[in-house]
């Protein structure tokens, strides 16, 4: 997203058929649907993998002294 950020919002562009006109429009809309799709990804991360492993991990039970 960093390097070929222009490169790929000029490819999807040129593959919707937006013209010049609403070329910066596009670019932002573009831009902030990733960083939206971000978003979303880093919650899903959060809520299916670290918080089910930090439930599993705080947990569990100490072993009983015999």
């Amino acid at each position: 997203m960093t390097f070929a950020n222009e490169f790929v919002i000029g490819i999807h562009a040129k593959f919707l058929g937006i013209t010049e006109n609403n070329i910066l429009q596009f670019e932002y809309d573009a831009r902030m649907t990733m960083y939206l799709l971000m978003g979303a990804f880093k919650l899903g991360l959060m809520l299916f993998f670290f918080i089910p492993w930090l439930v599993l991990r705080l947990g569990r039970t100490s072993k009983a002294v015999s």
